[in-house]
């Protein structure tokens, strides 16, 4: 499993930095680095028992995952669990996103639906969960049996940009802002084990096919698809107005005890803002390439229309794909969208909390705003 002490290193001293000290994020980030540290031995560990007890792991073929992906706040989170819903996927809870091993995996599955003294520690971790992120209740839950993105594959590996969530200063961290520009030694360590998760759930679910989804993608697409080169993409589309003023509300609330200084209309929130802008291209980009060359990997939604008739950008989907949507599936879909009943957010935000305007970001992104028919 690869691990970047360098960063690891360096995280330890920004949040210990004497010229900025600010002891809630210190005592955070410094309890953090045992528990990371005990997360990699278990994983170590797993590896050990899978070479003996599954020697068959590495060699698995990973197939052609497919990846709900957008910016922030775009709906993948609501595709994604209700795909999962098919059979015909296998997705990874956030658990088995942190013990990824075979042995871990099934090790976990023992103890969630037992009721002994490893489920109550498990308890007591999701409750941890709870209380870490409660302001993210009803905007985006978060628990250990849910099914997740594999974001947390990355943190492991100290490759993301997710540390700005609770180390707000991006010229300490400006080099995970994309993980496919790290050096090459590093970039092949973090593909080695990015495949072996996938392998490992591969080889306890072999006929299925992996569902992913992933919000950071294209800090990471190039290793992703070295990882699988077969992967195929579903991108929602959000007009990037509400995507950037929902994501900065989101992401920053940690900032208010972690960082406050960094909070609200300032630099460190444009850097962000900046971010999100990327990806937009990012995915203009790709999506611009796979037309030029008849590349069948990538299909676009629009988010506006996946709310209005989610079964109808499903059952596009899915033929785009050539996958088949039983009668049984289409009916679990209708049953947990008639369950669900019209959800309305209370999540409030605007650019212009941020310091930031329309302007601002269709100065930047007015040509992919017009391929998308998104009024500016």
């Amino acid at each position: 499993m690869y691990f970047d002490t360098k960063t690891l290193l360096r995280i330890i001293t920004v949040a210990n930095d004497p010229r900025n000290f600010q002891w809630k994020r210190a005592l955070v980030m410094d309890t953090l680095v045992p528990v990371f540290s005990g997360v990699h031995v278990m994983n170590l560990l797993g590896e050990a028992v899978d070479s003996i007890r599954n020697p068959g792991v590495e060699d698995v073929d990973v197939g052609a995952p497919i990846y709900i992906v957008a910016a922030p706040r775009s709906g993948t989170t609501f595709l994604h669990r209700l795909m999962s819903l098919d059979p015909a996927f296998t997705t990874f809870t956030l658990f088995q996103t942190i013990f990824y091993t075979v042995a871990a995996s099934e090790a976990a599955d023992r103890v969630m639906s037992s009721r002994g003294l490893f489920s109550r520690l498990a308890s007591v971790f999701q409750s941890s969960i709870d209380q870490s992120f409660g302001g993210w209740e009803g905007i985006h839950d978060t628990g250990l049996a849910s099914d997740e993105e594999d974001e947390a594959v990355w943190a492991l590996g100290m490759a993301t940009p997710a540390i700005l969530l609770l180390l707000p200063f991006p010229d300490a961290f400006d080099h995970v802002r994309y993980a496919d520009h790290l050096p090459e030694t590093i970039k092949r360590g973090l593909v080695a084990t990015y495949r072996r998760v996938l392998q490992a759930r591969q080889y306890r679910h072999p006929g299925k096919t992996l569902l992913m989804k992933n919000v950071l993608l294209p800090s990471r697409y190039e290793l992703v698809l070295r990882a699988a080169p077969n992967a195929r993409f579903v991108h929602i589309v959000r007009h990037p107005y509400e995507v950037i003023a929902s994501s900065l509300s989101l992401f920053t609330l940690p900032w208010t005890v972690m960082a406050p200084e960094a909070y609200g209309a300032t630099e460190t929130t444009r850097y962000f803002a900046d971010l999100m802008i990327d990806y937009y291209r990012f995915f203009y980009d790709r999506e611009r390439e796979a037309e030029g060359t008849g590349d069948r990997r990538m299909i676009s939604i629009r988010y506006t229309d996946l709310v209005a008739n989610p079964l109808g950008e499903l059952a596009r989907v899915y033929q785009h794909y050539g996958l088949r949507m039983s009668p049984d599936v289409e009916r679990r879909f209708h049953s947990e969208l008639t369950g669900q009943g019209e959800f309305k957010s209370t999540h409030e935000y605007s650019l212009e909390q941020f310091g930031l305007s329309e302007e601002y970001v269709a100065a930047k992104l007015g040509d992919v705003m017009d391929y998308y028919g998104f009024e500016r």
